[in-house]
């Protein structure tokens, strides 16, 4: 079991979890659905989702165990591509929320969002570049991203509270939940104070919950950004590199004749 639960496979798991949880959305969403437009109570795909939401959770957290403390910059996030190319695509997927949210509605709150959301372009782009050449950025970049998933949060609230049943947005309020935890983790490593555990295990959360929103959803093309996004902006995987140990020199220790 240990050899295939380790730290590195878990994105995969993930992804592979999150696929199986958009399956079980569509089947929920195409047959689960009374006259009035509620879900049914008991439908096998409601048990389903929430059995392999435990699964991946107990997954996930077991599987980083072994991902002791290394607050180290360079040793957690070194040149990465790939890292870069999930940043990008959640900068696009940041702008086309924010101009949409524009065109829904100008409320204050609206407006707020997608001016905050429009200024999070230029940071996350910027990050993405440093991913790339294995810079550290400002604190101040991932911090001002979180701030949009904390005005995200308070305007999608609006929206769920007429809903009758929790069901039908559970998944998305936890997908924006742990994306916004997941920029917190990530400014925490930016200003030297960063968790490998709680970073990874927010990020795999967020990428597994946002998979699970994506159907039914009017922002699926942010959902499946976000998912990309946390699937590969991770810390390093891998265990830190054993310290050899000193070897004392040839007279240490020896006192004089």
């Amino acid at each position: 079991m240990k050899k295939y639960l380790k730290p590195a496979t878990l994105p995969w798991f993930v992804l592979i979890t999150g696929g199986m949880g958009i399956a079980l959305r569509f089947w929920l969403l195409s047959s689960g659905v009374d006259a009035k437009g509620l879900l049914k109570s008991g439908h096998p795909a409601i048990i389903l989702l929430w059995i392999l939401t435990v699964i991946t959770a107990g997954v996930v957290i077991y599987g980083c165990l072994p991902l002791v403390e290394a607050n180290k910059y360079a040793f957690n996030f070194p040149p990465n591509p790939l890292s870069a190319i999930g940043e990008g695509i959640l900068a696009f997927g940041v702008l086309v929320a924010g101009i949409l949210a524009l065109c829904r509605s100008t409320d204050t709150i609206s407006v707020i969002m997608a001016i905050v959301g429009f200024l999070s372009v230029p940071m996350l782009l910027l990050c993405a570049f440093y991913r790339f050449k294995g810079i550290k950025p400002s604190f101040l970049f991932h911090s001002f991203v979180c701030i949009f998933w904390v005005l995200r949060l308070i305007s999608l609230y609006r929206s769920w509270s007429p809903e009758p049943q929790l069901q039908r947005y559970i998944f998305s309020l936890l997908a924006n939940i742990f994306v916004m935890l997941s920029f917190y983790q990530r400014t925490a490593f930016d200003a030297a104070s960063g968790n490998r555990r709680a970073h990874v295990i927010t990020h795999l959360a967020a990428a597994f919950f946002c998979c699970l929103s994506i159907v039914g959803s009017r922002d699926w093309f942010l959902y499946i950004a976000c998912a990309l996004w946390a699937a590969t902006d991770l810390c390093r995987l891998t265990p830190m590199p054993k310290r050899a140990p000193r070897t004392p020199k040839k007279d240490e220790g020896h006192e004089p004749a």
